[in-house]
């Protein structure tokens, strides 16, 4: 990985740059707002800095909408009362103090109520991310294999992983990764992911063919995509 940057008006512009066998160029905003740019591997720097001189306005416009949706979607505090999404619905939480009973999480009708000690931030978020963790690997595979089974294939292991970006992916050797933040999105959004990694195990790519795959499964996964390009940022402790 090489540092890399240029000037803007005023604005120093910061990118790092990581080469590989590809053909193509791709950037990507991280949610810290930083710039990751993947290259081709015979490509000079000086071209990789004027390619990415051309994004400049799309880049300042990401940037903004990523601040904007960190402003209204600000840091858990792991506090009574604040809300939590599950499959897509909005939960309150309900911390309750209990030595006996601490690290219990549960959902009782419109809330998420976990038992902890003495309730401190450190302890409810441990608890929750626990809880969040647990049911992602139980609900994920049972939907792998749902699809898996419709689809007439058969896949490796399935790894539940907590990512910042990816919502899942699919490796040569037919293992399957997804993102435990999955659990937080609505059912068919989560199908749409798992459906969208088990096509990979016939077509390696995003071509046309791929995408038919995936409408032959689910006719409307263009929706479910579009949500989660949309609202992936909500999907967060």
């Amino acid at each position: 990985m090489k540092n890399m940057s240029f000037e803007y008006d005023t604005e120093k512009i910061e990118f790092a740059v990581v080469k590989s066998k590809r053909k193509s160029l791709s950037i990507t905003i991280q949610p810290d707002g930083n710039l990751l740019v993947k290259a081709p591997v015979l490509m000079s720097d000086a071209e990789i800095a004027k390619w990415v001189r051309t994004k400049t306005g799309w880049i300042i416009r990401q940037r903004a909408k990523i601040l904007e949706q960190q402003q209204m979607n600000p840091p858990k505090q792991y506090k009574t009362g604040e809300k939590f999404l599950y499959l897509g619905q909005e939960y309150g939480l309900e911390v309750r103090i209990s030595e006996g009973r601490a690290g219990m999480v549960g959902i009782v009708e419109d809330k998420i109520v976990l038992f902890a000690k003495t309730g401190d931030n450190a302890e409810v978020q441990k608890a929750l991310h626990a809880w969040y963790e647990k049911q992602a690997k139980t609900v994920i595979p049972k939907r792998v294999r749902f699809y898996a089974e419709q689809m007439g294939e058969t896949f490796g292991n399935i790894t539940i992983k907590n990512q910042k970006k990816r919502w899942g992916s699919c490796s040569s050797a037919r293992n399957l990764n997804f993102n435990r933040r999955l659990i937080m999105a609505p059912q068919k959004v989560l199908d749409y992911v798992v459906v969208h990694e088990l096509c990979h195990l016939r077509q390696m790519n995003h071509s046309k063919e791929f995408w038919k795959e995936v409408e032959l499964v689910l006719p409307d996964y263009k929706v479910h995509k579009k949500w989660l390009e949309m609202n992936g940022h909500l999907l967060d402790f």
